[in-house]
C-alpha cells in the first residue's frame, strides 16, 4: 500500500481518536515551564555504547526529577533525554535549574536548561493533566517569519 493510499484510513483514525480522548478544558494560569536536556546524548550512545547512553539519560532524568520535587515544581512530562517541569514560582524554576545543571556537571553529565514564563490552560486528557499555551498567535507569528525569510 502506497502512503497516499491510507490517507482516508489515517483520517478515519483520526476522528475516532479524536471523539474517544476525553478533553477538560481548565482554567488559563501563569506558570514557568522548565525544560532539561541531556547534552550530546545521540553521540554518547554512538561513541560509547547504547547501553552507556541510556544509563546517562537515566541518571539525568532521575537527578532532574529530584532537584525539581525539592524545588516546587512538578514534572509534566520526561521525553527520552529530556524533562519538563512545571513551577508556579518562576524563581523557584531557575533555581531548580540552576541547580540541576550544577549537581549533573559535579558527575560529568552536560545538560541545557531553558525556562519560559506566560499563560497556559490547565486540561485534563483523559484523567492526565497537561498545559497547553494560552496564545499560539506568538507561534503563528514566528511560523510566518520563518516562512518568509525562507523564500
Amino acid at each position: 500500500m502506497k502512503a497516499y493510499d491510507a490517507l482516508p484510513q489515517l483520517s478515519e483514525l483520526a476522528a475516532k481518536l479524536a471523539n474517544e480522548y476525553a478533553v477538560t478544558r481548565g482554567r488559563v494560569i501563569q506558570r514557568t515551564l522548565a525544560f532539561v536536556d541531556l547534552s550530546g546524548s545521540t553521540e554518547e550512545k554512538l561513541q560509547r555504547g547504547h547501553s552507556r547512553g541510556t544509563q546517562a539519560a537515566i541518571l539525568h532524568n532521575r537527578v532532574t526529577r529530584s532537584v525539581v520535587a525539592r524545588c516546587g515544581g512538578m514534572i509534566l512530562k520526561e521525553l527520552g533525554d529530556g524533562v519538563l517541569a512545571d513551577f508556579e514560582n518562576p524563581v523557584e524554576a531557575c533555581i531548580a535549574l540552576l541547580n540541576v545543571r550544577k549537581v549533573l556537571r559535579t558527575i560529568g553529565i552536560n545538560t541545557k536548561i531553558a525556562a519560559t514564563t506566560g499563560a497556559v490552560e490547565e486540561v485534563s486528557v483523559d484523567g492526565r493533566r497537561d498545559l497547553l499555551p494560552d496564545r499560539p498567535r506568538g507561534a503563528r507569528r514566528a511560523a510566518t517569519a520563518g516562512s518568509a525569510r525562507s523564500r
